[in-house]
């Protein structure tokens, strides 16, 4: 797959005596090649990205925001069948950066995404997706490939998630999730945070393991301990709330 740069033209305006970054845009790829993977990486603690399908078949990346020292960095390469996006907005106690970013790519393509401190927001794909972040919250929003989050003290919130597999892992993080399809496999695993998640009725119930180390839980899904649709959910002091999807 050859790279076409379409525009590396950063324009720079001073406003309130910080240089603002209007477009670090649009990298991206024609599809003459069987790339089947996209990475995401932001290298920094003020990034924000949000993560959406493209149209068009192509991948390409647009940023936006202010810094003050060095120059936010974005940058599209390809290896093999795998197209990596990296963006670097380092913020320092004396120097500013904070970057908006948004990253279009065919639904069809497997994700692994990373964050630091910056919230990530990931839509409409369709294939399997792997999203890491240190602090930062993380949104999933109508997925329908397999979902693996891993998260350290960051949120993590899903909505219409049409997903058969999904795992959650997190150290400290809250889980929030609405199923619009009832899933095969589910497992949540954090700490003394809550674990809230609306999910569809099945047929034959599901095979549920709940532990929320002493703390309430409230199921009321039908348990089926031969079924196989499984819900495992393990909090270490949190809330455990499961309820089924109306409507």
């Amino acid at each position: 797959m050859a790279l076409v740069l379409v525009a590396a033209v950063c324009l720079v305006v001073w406003a309130a005596g910080l240089p603002s970054v209007r477009g670090i845009d649009a990298y991206w790829a024609d599809d003459s090649a069987p790339v089947t993977r996209a990475g995401v990486e932001f290298r920094g603690d003020t990034a924000a990205v949000t993560i959406t399908p493209a149209t068009d078949g192509r991948v390409s990346v647009r940023a936006t925001g202010r810094y003050s020292g060095s120059r936010p960095r974005v940058s599209v390469t390809e290896d093999r069948n795998r197209m990596l996006v990296i963006v670097e907005c380092f913020a320092e106690p004396t120097r500013l950066c904070e970057l908006e970013a948004e990253v279009r790519m065919p639904p069809q393509l497997s994700l692994l995404a990373t964050t630091r401190g910056g919230p990530m927001r990931v839509e409409g794909l369709t294939a399997p997706v792997i999203l890491n972040s240190e602090s930062a919250p993380v949104v999933a929003s109508s997925l329908s490939g397999a979902v693996q989050v891993r998260t350290m003290s960051g949120p993590f919130t899903a909505e219409r998630l049409h997903s058969s597999r999904v795992a959650v892992r997190s150290d400290s993080g809250a889980v929030t999730a609405q199923f619009n399809r009832a899933p095969s496999s589910l497992s949540v695993a954090t700490g003394q945070v809550p674990v809230r998640m609306i999910i569809p009725r099945a047929d034959g119930g599901y095979r549920l393991s709940i532990d929320s180390g002493g703390a309430p839980n409230s199921v009321a899904l039908t348990e089926q301990p031969d079924s196989p649709r499984r819900i495992a959910v393990r909090t270490t002091g949190g809330e455990v709330l499961l309820q089924p999807a109306t409507g």
